[in-house]
């Protein structure tokens, strides 16, 4: 993989899929060139790498997948609090 494009979905949900120089491949890790970086290279895990757009897309929309669901969850359990009754339950418990 070195000096081949990558692109890189580490920061995907703030800065975007960023395409990048990969500089060396060791394994379980990914050295990219990455300009403001130390030395100019970041280490990034090779799960966040990807060798095509449109692989790493698929990447990104799985993992938005799986942060929408999280996101529901919690937003199930406040809304527990919701009913006065409930959450004076929750908060407190059997306590008077």
């Amino acid at each position: 993989m070195p000096n081949k494009k990558v692109f890189v979905i580490k920061y995907a949900f703030t800065q975007g899929v960023s395409v990048r120089q990969a500089d060396h491949d060791d394994g379980k890790y990914v050295w990219v060139k990455w300009p403001g970086a130390l030395n100019g290279k970041m280490l990034v895990y090779k799960s966040e790498v990807y060798e095509t757009a449109k692989d790493a897309v698929a990447a990104v929309q799985a993992q938005a997948k799986k942060r929408v669901s999280r996101l529901k969850k919690q937003i199930a359990e406040l809304e527990k609090y919701e009913d006065p009754a409930l959450a004076y339950n929750l908060c407190f418990g059997d306590r008077k």
